[in-house]
């Protein structure tokens, strides 16, 4: 069943942990997310690296990276992903600068999963 698209934007003052993840909530069981873009932006100063991630318990699955991000410079990833329930997608960044903007965008489409199969 057919839940709707959402647009989510999460920010975060950097730590000074390196490197850092930032990440969505789990999608809730029974859910599936249907993610369309995934886009990431340090408004602040450059990187190292920031790559897009897909953690599933404590083992991630690196989608994407994108080396010596510039500063205020949105970078996306437009490949579509199915997330199945308890799964996260977010961001790893390295090199990064304590008290940094980090952002998250995400953009996506929720459904109810069928326990029937069907």
């Amino acid at each position: 069943m057919h839940r709707g698209w959402h647009r989510r934007r999460l920010g975060v003052a950097a730590p000074s942990t390196d490197p850092y993840r930032q990440l969505a909530d789990p999608v809730p069981s029974g859910r599936r997310w249907y993610v369309q873009r995934v886009g990431v932006i340090d408004e602040t100063n450059a990187a190292t690296y920031v790559r897009i991630v897909v953690m599933r318990g404590s083992e991630p699955f690196y989608l994407s990276e994108q080396k010596a991000p510039a500063a205020n410079t949105l970078y996306d990833d437009r490949d579509p992903l199915t997330l199945s329930e308890g799964e996260q997608i977010g961001a790893e960044w390295s090199g990064h600068t304590a008290a940094d903007a980090l952002k998250l965008y995400l953009s996506y489409r929720e459904e109810l999963v069928d326990e029937g199969g069907r």
